[in-house]
């Protein structure tokens, strides 16, 4: 299978990340898919494409996991997501 969507990060001063995780175990492990830096040039939807069997085995359990946060507390840090998108190959 393969998981496609849009997303958008920005961070003001570089501190913080955007992590991509999957599990198919429905959530008790994750494994790290990407993790995403803000470099100036992410401050715009950019697409992300993962082809699932290339990290885990897919199941029926699978989960994805897109988390950020602004630690320490001293930036402006956003993230979205959109166009979220779960396909099968054939």
């Amino acid at each position: 299978g393969v998981i496609d969507f849009q997303r958008w990060f920005y961070n003001d001063d570089g501190d913080d990340t955007m992590t991509i995780e999957l599990s198919n175990d429905g959530g008790a492990t994750w494994t790290l898919i990407d993790t995403v830096f803000f470099d100036g040039s992410q401050n715009t939807w950019l697409p992300e494409t993962i082809y699932v069997g290339n990290y885990l085995t897919p199941t029926n359990n699978m989960r994805v996991r897109i988390s950020t946060s602004d630690n320490p507390n001293n930036s402006v840090t956003e993230a979205a997501i959109d166009a979220f998108r779960v396909r099968w190959l054939h």
